[in-house]
Order: structure tokens, then sequence, then C-alpha cells
């Protein structure tokens, strides 16, 4: 999806551009925002400036789970993720408001829908539901349509978005990924670049390290990581300490992998004496060594010295109001499910032609 797009709750405001996609007197953006107004629901919208593409409600009228609902993308935007976009924005929306699981319903012959639903993690509940509406037919005149669905439900989890009013961007152009040494932020940053789409740029490679084991001066740092940071579209894989106050104020989202010490340290080990072994390179093409591990600034003694110290900042920027939205993970199985939910979003909107 297009950075530029922004997915936010329907404003009063956005009235005029929306009733002009909708059928004469339908009311349907207006009743939507009456009900949003009395907390019954919530309606998101998808902008790119003042140009509306579409949206989505969340239902909390039908009891304890709330209802995906109501979702739509207008012809000209459609096959660029917005679909995927709006969901996983509610989703987030649902878990702010403290709950666990979500619902929605698919007609059995709308495969388009059902695609997409599927890519983003609901599975059947094997119940169904019969409910009719009001519509209006060409000539403009109300009928009562009646419809039968079958009932997906997908469980949230418990990410965690930051501690501020607003959830991440749907669709940040700037990235950053922190971590404790040893948790997989290259990784994890190198296939969010990949479901995303953004540049992806490595702290090590790009902006640290010299042939040789030689460290670029902080000076150089500095000049190479500013010079990221003032680009549009980025993902980047960690931040030193005497560069990270020069991208985080750019970032639009920070990815926090805060992992136990035994996972993290667990593998560390592994990752290392593969290297060591295969001679694969890392740094900008300098190798790790068994040697090495012994050495007074060895990876393996970075991990003891900077764990508490990089947890402490990945949870101080969480929990500051200031500082751009986080994600934290606990587990790599939290990352591994955000990952394959935002390449399921983009790869089943693309598929998605009407909802």
């Amino acid at each position: 999806m297009n950075a530029s797009v922004i997915i936010r709750k329907c404003q009063a405001s956005d009235l005029p551009a929306l009733v002009r996609h909708e059928p004469s007197n339908s009311r349907i953006a207006e009743g939507f925002l009456e009900r949003q107004a009395a907390g019954e629901l919530i309606y998101a919208t998808a902008w790119t400036g003042e140009t509306p593409h579409g949206g989505a409600v969340l239902d909390f009228r039908g009891g304890p789970v709330p209802e995906l609902k109501h979702l739509f993308v207008y012809p000209g935007s459609r096959g660029a993720g917005i679909a995927g976009a709006v969901c996983l924005w509610l989703e987030e929306q649902a878990r702010l408001a403290g709950h666990g699981e979500i619902i929605l319903g698919v007609e059995p012959g709308n495969t388009a829908a059902l695609h997409l639903y599927l890519g983003l993690g609901f599975r059947p509940t094997g119940g169904t539901a019969t409910y009719s509406y009001e519509a209006l037919d060409t000539a403009g005149n109300r009928t009562v349509a009646t419809e039968t669905a079958d009932w997906y439900r997908k469980p949230l989890g418990s990410l965690k978005a930051g501690t501020g009013a607003e959830p991440p961007p749907a669709a940040p152009s700037r990235v950053l990924f922190y971590g404790v040494t040893g948790s997989g932020k290259s990784s994890a940053a190198r296939a969010y670049a990949q479901a995303t789409g953004l540049p992806e740029f490595s702290a090590d490679d790009d902006i640290g390290w010299l042939p040789g084991w030689q460290q670029r001066t902080v000076e150089e740092q500095r000049e190479l990581a500013a010079a990221i940071a003032a680009q549009d579209r980025w993902v980047l894989d960690s931040a030193y300490g005497v560069w990270r106050d020069v991208v985080l104020p750019r970032a639009e989202l920070v990815v926090g992998l805060d992992y136990p010490r035994w996972l993290s340290l667990a593998r560390l080990v592994r990752r290392t004496l593969r290297r060591a072994v295969t001679r694969e390179p890392v740094c900008n093409g300098n190798q790790e060594t068994l040697g090495r591990l012994f050495i007074q600034d060895s990876i393996i003694r970075w991990h003891f010295r900077s764990f508490t110290r990089k947890r402490q900042v990945m949870r101080s920027i969480d929990s500051d109001p200031a500082m751009p939205p986080v994600v934290l993970f606990r587990h790599p199985r939290q990352l591994d499910a955000w990952l394959t939910e935002l390449s399921a979003a983009g790869a089943g909107s693309a598929r998605a032609e009407s909802l």
C-alpha cells in the first residue's frame, strides 16, 4: 500500500467526500458516523489527502466480541492493499479496547473476500447467520435484502502498540527495529522490508563498520545515519547509542524485540558459531572466527554488557508519549504472526476485486 495512504476514524468533515460515492439519500456514511459518536462502533476510513479510498466498521453492539463488517474499497483504489490495511487497523483498535478476538461474516460465494480474510488469519467457526437489511435499487427505491453469511473468527493476541491514544500508522514509511543483541533484529527488519516493499538499511553494514573490523568514527556514523533518516522511506535494523537520537525522531514506528535473556543469548551463540564455521560475511564483509569469541569486545561479552541497557531503552521509548509509536514483542512467535499478517494483507488485498 502507498505510504501516503492514512487510515483513521471517520470525521464529520469527511462526509461530503464520502457521500459522492454513495447512492442518493442513502445516508450510509452519515449513519455510521452517528453510531460512532454514540460509542456503538468505529468507522475507519482510508485517505490520501482529501481523497477517500474505502473503509470498514468495527461493531461493538453484537456482544462481547466485536464484528468487522461493511468493508469496502472504491473501484479506482482496489489492488493497492487498502482492504487489508483497514482490517489490520481495526484489529489494533479492538486490541486497544481490550478485546482478544474479532469476528466477521462472509457470504459463501464471495471468494475474493474469503481469500483476503483467510490470508489475514481468520478461520471458520462453523456457524452461520441470516440477516436482512435495507438497500436501494438502481431506481433509488428502498428494498429489503436478505443474506446468509458464514462466521469467521480471529484471535488478536496481546500485541502492545504504544501508550498513546492512537495506534501506529497503518502503513508507516520509516520503521526502526530495536532489540537486545541476538534477538534477530536484522532478520526481522529484512522480512518486514520484503513484506512492505520499503528499502532496508543495516546499522552494521551501512553505518557502523568498515572491512577489517574497523568501526567508523562517531562523526562518520552520525553523518551516514542522518542521510538515511532524511529519506522518506526506510527500514533500519538497529540504532547504535551514539546516533540513535538522529534516527529516532524520524521513525514513524519502532519495533522492539524485547526477548528474555536466555532466548536471545541462545540465538546469539548458535548464530555466532554458525558464522564462524561457514565464514559467512557480516558487518560490511568481515567474518566471525572462533577466536573472536574470546576477545574483550566479542559479541557474546557485548550481549551481557548491553542487555539491560537495551531493554531499558525499548521500554522507555514505549512509555514516552513524545516518542514514535512502539510495538513490543516478547517472543519470536508474536513477531512471526505479525509479519505473516503484513504479508497476507498485501497479497490478499491484491486479489480482492469486490468486497
